[in-house]
């Protein structure tokens, strides 16, 4: 089979790992796993969305069943490494090169040294080898851009916001991405990267219950707590006040996520807001709630970055 470019997107947030492999015809193929690692001894995985692999001397479970995750802030680690790597295993044949683009936090994006640190960390220093399920491949980027990642959704729709002033608050595992935009660039000064993301309202909402309720609720347990519609959002033990401490809880996220704006300088009350971000689709009525009827939440908020950057590359 003759080598090929292929042009790649990998989107490795603190939750999940979203991959776009843009096709010849321009069509896009999409892959998404858990972002979790952990050491193991096997070396073929029959689990959906799950991954065994080896890179560097190292055997690692990668996906839905690893049991590590990662919250620290910077995302130039091996899991976000390992992550994007298997990504790119997923589409390349052997010996296949890249033009990638990968997210990254505005914190990181907005300081050129850390941006170009952390593109030559996901570069290498040449040929990348991994074996992904027993099946070893070569490859190389040739390529790469970290783009910020609230900027995908205004690449899907650049032509509504020529001109404009908005802001983005993209809503992730870890953190919440806020800046605001003029024309489709980025206003300096105006980043702010907040450990707000839905894994610190996961453990609070779950801190709270336990000590409320007297119960052992575990992070999965709240997890699909938060999936279902507000008004069915509860613990069987007192199902009418939890759920009313959830409803107080989230929205006391939400308000903190205007605060911050505030005492970031913002104009709240006039500015345009569009909430991405995987959260933002969970946390949607009591968006509305506190930054206006009128804030604009993406219908496709977890593949906004992906689909979006795809753009660029197209």
């Amino acid at each position: 089979m003759s080598k090929e470019t292929k042009k790649i997107v990998v989107d490795s947030g603190k939750f999940a790992t979203k991959a776009v492999l843009i096709k010849p015809d321009g069509k896009l193929k999409k892959l998404t796993f858990r972002t979790k690692m952990s050491e193991t001894e096997e070396t073929l995985v029959n689990t959906n969305e799950t991954y065994a692999v080896h890179f560097n001397g190292g055997n690692y479970l990668v996906g839905r069943q690893a049991t590590n995750s990662d919250w620290e802030t910077s995302k130039s680690s091996n899991l976000h490494q390992l992550s994007i790597y298997t990504s790119i295993h997923q589409f390349v044949n052997d010996g296949d090169s890249v033009d990638l683009i990968v997210g990254c936090p505005l914190s990181v994006y907005t300081k050129r040294k850390q941006r170009e640190e952390y593109e030559q960390i996901m570069k290498g220093d040449g040929d990348i080898t991994i074996t992904v399920n027993e099946e070893k491949k070569t490859f190389r980027i040739d390529s790469i851009h970290a783009i910020p990642e609230t900027s995908g959704y205004l690449f899907k729709h650049a032509i509504n916001y020529e001109n404009k002033l908005f802001a983005v608050v993209d809503v992730g595992g870890l953190n919440a991405n806020c800046c605001q935009y003029m024309d489709g660039d980025i206003l300096h000064g105006t980043d702010i990267t907040l450990n707000m993301g839905m894994n610190t309202l996961y453990k609070n909402i779950q801190n709270s219950l336990n000590k409320e309720f007297s119960s052992n609720i575990s992070l999965i347990q709240v997890e699909q707590i938060m999936k279902m519609p507000k008004e069915n959002r509860e613990i069987k033990k007192d199902k009418e006040n939890s759920k009313k401490l959830i409803h107080k809880l989230t929205r006391q996220h939400v308000e903190g996520l205007k605060d911050a704006c505030i005492q970031n300088g913002w104009d709240v009350d006039n500015i345009e807001f569009i909430f991405v971000g995987g959260g933002s689709k969970a946390l949607s009525e009591e968006v509305r709630y506190v930054f206006g009827d009128d804030v604009i939440i993406s219908d496709n908020a977890v593949w906004d970055n992906a689909e979006g950057f795809a753009e660029l590359l197209k």
